[in-house]
């Protein structure tokens, strides 16, 4: 028996195009959607090959539908965490991303806490419900991402964020 059924990689017309063919037919609906997700956005015009990138249109209609996201990749192998061993692909290229890189960097700093923790942070207080899937190598890296549950943010700095 199936309990929940879940959509992943779809463009944001496919997964409505999709909801309402379980509608109109009683079959049970997409009950959320797994896409790649992370605080650094992809440049305009990225191509994953099968993957399929969150975008506003996403975030806007989980937004307004009480849709979960639950984003994959939120660290990017790594990099977003600023590890040197670890560069960003480069469909993560442009001034976009290395402003908002920086922006991740210098407020982690301030609050005393490391970049992954601010980006999970960042997600879980998105407007969306946005849920991090997270991969660790390490009992290090996993507590790095639970300590991020007790990291709260506050609107001013979701906004700066943003």
């Amino acid at each position: 028996m199936v309990r929940f059924v879940a959509a992943s990689n779809f463009q944001p017309t496919r997964l409505v195009e999709s909801l309402w063919t379980s509608k109109i037919n009683g079959w049970a609906p997409y009950c959320c959607i797994q896409q790649r997700y992370s605080y650094l956005r992809p440049r305009a015009g990225a191509i994953f090959g099968r993957q399929v990138a969150a975008n506003y249109d996403l975030i806007e209609f989980c937004r307004t539908h009480n849709f979960p996201l639950i984003g994959y990749a939120p660290m990017l192998k790594g990099a977003v965490a600023s590890r040197p061993d670890k560069k960003l692909n480069k469909r993560y290229a442009g001034e976009d991303i290395e402003a908002r890189l920086a922006l991740l960097n210098e407020v982690s700093r301030e609050m005393g806490v490391s970049a992954t923790q601010l980006t999970l942070a960042w997600m879980r207080h998105h407007e969306a419900t946005v849920i991090p899937l997270i991969g660790v190598s390490t009992v290090a890296q996993l507590n790095e991402a639970l300590d991020a549950l007790g990291l709260d943010l506050d609107a001013e700095t979701m906004e700066m964020l943003n």
